[in-house]
């Protein structure tokens, strides 16, 4: 009797794990993405959304679950917790890239990430790579929605001249 209630406990967490990994907007996720910085229980709730993905089954996920996970050390006092959160988001991003090099998105929550940390950190190893992927790639997404997502952020990372980002809208 007890295996028979393990096992429907185990097949009911795996199905509710399943159900949650098919169900998360990634319009939502971008959203909360933008106010996480700003706010300590926007950030813990995207974390915790995203809990589930790694770079094997969602490796655009994962970089979204990294990136708020470094985020949180702008909420954290502790300087110890600080550099830990910001590893652990690192080391989560670095698995996400490598598992999907050709994703514009995750290249471009890199380079958002390695632009807003503290030059000391020395995390600048792909601005220059991540700048020129991107530069060749945004003109060529198809997906009008992320594509002003990113064009949206990078203005406001001061990034592209705004005429670089105009033209790389209109040239769909």
């Amino acid at each position: 009797m007890k295996k028979v209630l393990l096992l429907s406990l185990f097949t009911f967490y795996n199905v509710q794990c399943v159900a949650q990994m098919t169900s998360v907007n990634i319009e939502k996720v971008r959203e909360l993405y933008q106010k996480a910085p700003m706010e300590e229980k926007v950030c813990k709730r995207l974390i915790k959304m995203l809990q589930p993905y790694n770079e094997q089954n969602n490796a655009l996920l994962q970089g979204y679950k990294a990136s708020a996970t470094m985020m949180m050390a702008r909420h954290t006092w502790n300087p110890f917790s600080k550099l830990a959160r910001f590893r652990d988001g690192k080391r989560m991003l670095a698995k996400a890239v490598e598992a999907d090099t050709q994703n514009a998105e995750l290249r471009f929550l890199r380079l958002a990430v390695q632009l807003k940390t503290p030059p000391f950190l020395g995390y600048r190893d792909y601005v220059n790579a991540d700048k020129h992927f991107l530069r060749q790639v945004l003109p060529k997404l198809k997906n009008l929605s992320l594509k002003k997502f990113i064009v949206k952020q990078l203005k406001n990372l001061n990034l592209f001249k705004e005429i670089d980002l105009l033209q790389s809208i209109k040239s769909s």
